[in-house]
């Protein structure tokens, strides 16, 4: 029997998590193409019928509309910056001690656990000794 899970989208659900940012990119973009390309369609076809100053006000304010949004997200995502440095830290100070262990042949390493519990990313142990001191 296969798990329902790994069923509907073995790539993106493989650790039983929602899938991050990255693993949807792809098909976000895709989306907003083809919806960029619906509404580029939909303005044609609404510029040949009605030709007029409202349907132009009203397409000039969707572009402010959106490039506010834009910003908005820019500065949200530029305010996640100081969690995604301090786990980019951790990773390091992590990596620095695998490193060293390998230059020193130890065959077991033990290293902290990285908590991104803050960040969005679920824990893939699972595990409840995992809290990330």
């Amino acid at each position: 029997m296969v798990d329902r899970q790994l069923q509907f989208s073995p790539s993106v659900m493989f650790y039983g998590a929602p899938p991050d940012p990255r693993g949807k990119s792809l098909a976000r973009f895709v989306m907003l193409a083809g919806l960029a390309g619906i509404a580029w369609l939909l303005g044609r076809e609404l510029n040949s019928r009605w030709n007029n100053t409202w349907v132009h006000s009203i397409a000039i304010l969707a572009v402010i509309l959106s490039a506010v949004y834009t910003a908005r997200t820019v500065t949200r995502v530029y305010a996640e910056l100081p969690a995604y440095r301090l786990r980019a830290e951790l990773w390091d100070a992590r990596d620095h001690v695998i490193q060293t262990a390998v230059l020193e042949q130890q065959k077991r390493v033990e290293v902290s656990v990285i908590d991104m519990k803050g960040l969005g990313v679920q824990d893939i142990m699972k595990s409840r000794d995992m809290t990330g001191d």
